[in-house]
């Protein structure tokens, strides 16, 4: 038999699982999310075209994904864009939620984190916050491929990986652990040319909306990542990459406010502060 919390897991992800559709079900015709529209797909289509998804007639990049995310959403495409949107809305909010009880959330962590600012925005925008999140509970091997599609949120968990990785085992284990990752990363380059610095492009082109602290920030990533390295507690570098990154959008901090999942109140807080610094801004 299910112990009480197994089943109040359950009836918790049954329960957003089914907020989440309704709230589907009511985006098919309104307005959002532009990164599904206007990246995403367009992107995923073009992959599976044998095209390359990191350039366009517009002049600025389809996307900034690695093909291995764009083909991990690839199943989306089987719908018509609405749908694909509002069942990538699903999907977003069951991985937030997979996500954060792997993180040891306890079910009012998980309700402020989904009523947070950053969330919101991401899932609003339609974008893949979801997926380095997720990563970052995942053992190092498959992780880094979820971690990496968002260097800005997932950067400093890879460096913490890679030394922990290495103090265990050596040189001969790191190759183990992410020789995968760093054969699929050359094989892309082969395929697409060096990819990855492209998107420095979108960087420029979404300047507008860059919610970075850098560099301001960079003492307080560099003291978040010495933390994680001493004390191995690998949640500190969630919130260090963000502070170490001269371009994160607003709904890439979710990573760095993952840190918290094991903290309600510290949780509560914190979104509290940042609905007070959205209101302010607004006003």
């Amino acid at each position: 038999m299910p112990s009480q919390s197994t089943r109040r897991s359950r009836i918790l992800v049954v329960s957003l699982v089914a907020i989440a559709f309704v709230i589907a079900v009511s985006l098919v015709k309104l307005p959002g999310g532009v990164d599904w529209y206007e990246s995403i797909r367009p992107a995923t289509e073009t992959l599976l075209s044998l095209g390359s998804p990191y350039s366009s007639e517009r002049g600025i990049n389809i996307s900034a994904t690695a093909p291995w995310g764009l083909l991990l959403l690839s199943p989306l495409l089987a719908f018509s864009p609405d749908a694909g949107r509002s069942l990538f809305l699903v999907v977003s909010l069951v991985g937030f939620v997979i996500a954060l009880r792997r993180m040891k959330a306890s079910a009012a962590a998980l309700v402020f984190f989904l009523l947070s600012p950053p969330v919101l925005h991401s899932l609003l925008n339609a974008n893949i916050d979801w997926l380095p999140i997720l990563g970052f509970t995942l053992r190092p091997c498959y992780g880094i491929f979820l971690v990496s599609l968002k260097p800005q949120m997932g950067s400093c968990v890879i460096v913490f990986w890679i030394i922990q990785v290495w103090s265990r085992g050596g040189l001969k284990a790191v190759l183990r652990e992410f020789s995968p990752f760093a054969a699929a990363l050359l094989l892309s380059a082969v395929i697409y040319g060096p990819w990855f610095l492209e998107a420095a492009r979108i960087a420029d082109y979404s300047q507008t909306w860059n919610a970075s602290l850098w560099p301001m920030s960079i003492p307080v990533g560099l003291l978040l990542l010495t933390d994680a390295l001493r004390r191995s507690r690998v949640k500190s570098a969630y919130a260090a990459a963000p502070c170490l990154s001269p371009y994160v959008l607003f709904h890439a901090w979710s990573g760095a406010l993952s840190a918290l999942a094991d903290n309600a109140l510290y949780m509560f807080v914190t979104v509290v502060g940042l609905w007070i610094l959205v209101v302010s801004r607004m006003l």
